[in-house]
């Protein structure tokens, strides 16, 4: 079992598919450390160190998201479209195709409940942030409805963050897969 098996190794050598920040995190602080984006050998571990305080990261990626000029929700596809067409003043409404690229039944796999809270523990900071980008998503969609902008709450931040992982480690103090990944 990918999760629960307690293979720490075969994780970590499979990082890149669930890592913390790779949905937005890491990209919006600059603390991304993958050699396919352009890190330099040379800042790897001062972006790690960096990135090693999560809290901060979270902050950071929130004030971030909220000077970008545009994002969009991809499970509110129509009404990120339109909120686009208007930000950038288009004559049209964009269309974003969607291209399978699995079959349907590879598509359709089913996974637990507990393995959701599990892949959950272990992306803490991107879910943190994904939930402030639906907050903020509404604000801006409210402001572009009514003309009122009301600047949304951040969620509440997690006092632990369940799973912190490196190149080199992942230690999970608490969550479902705490009792497989714990440091000794």
């Amino acid at each position: 079992d990918y999760l629960f098996g307690g293979d720490k190794q075969q994780l970590l050598d499979t990082r890149d598919i669930w890592q913390d920040g790779q949905a937005g995190v890491s990209w919006l602080t600059g603390t991304h450390i993958g050699s396919w984006v352009g890190c330099p050998r040379d800042q790897v571990e001062i972006r790690e160190r960096i990135a090693s305080n999560a809290t901060a990261m979270c902050l950071l990626a929130a004030k971030r998201l909220e000077t970008t000029k545009w994002f969009g929700i991809l499970e509110d596809l129509d009404r990120s479209m339109e909120l686009l067409k208007h930000t950038f003043q288009l004559e049209t409404l964009p269309k974003m195709p969607h291209i399978r690229q699995k079959s349907r039944s590879d598509a359709s796999i089913k996974i637990s409940a507990i393995e959701v809270l599990g892949l959950a523990s272990l992306m803490p900071q991107d879910l943190w942030l994904y939930e402030y980008g639906k907050r903020l998503f509404e604000a801006r969609w409210e402001k572009y409805k009514t003309g009122i902008y009301t600047p949304p709450e951040l969620p509440p931040l997690p006092k632990t963050f369940s799973c912190i992982s490196t190149r080199f480690t992942l230690n999970c103090t608490s969550g479902p897969l705490s009792s497989y990944y714990a440091s000794n």
